[in-house]
């Protein structure tokens, strides 16, 4: 997205959607049709992914760019990082993209 697309976009009095530069398209059910139910969808956002996993039902990914936002555990230091996100906000994000 330029300059003058986001400045477009932003200066609208409704929102305009533009075209993103990384990630997956998330409208038009995409969303749905990569993640089977909410439970799943909601798993990839707290886990994330790992390089050489793929993720969904298309087997998207295995770059490992998706960061976890929910807790995660290091079993090799013996330690729990908290979560980014609760798991209302993480459901409130499926929510979210699961109606675009």
């Amino acid at each position: 997205m330029t300059a003058s697309t986001a400045t477009a976009a932003r200066s609208s009095s409704r929102i305009t959607p533009v075209a993103a530069n990384f990630g997956p398209n998330l409208t038009g059910g995409s969303t749905l049709d990569q993640f089977e139910t909410a439970g799943l969808h909601s798993d990839f956002i707290s886990i994330g992914q790992s390089v050489g996993q793929t993720y969904g039902r298309g087997g998207s990914g295995g770059n490992g760019q998706m960061p976890g936002f929910g807790p995660r555990t290091d079993n090799d230091l013996e330690v729990t990082y908290p979560a980014t996100l609760t798991q209302d906000q993480i459901d409130a994000i499926v929510a979210f993209e699961r109606n675009l």
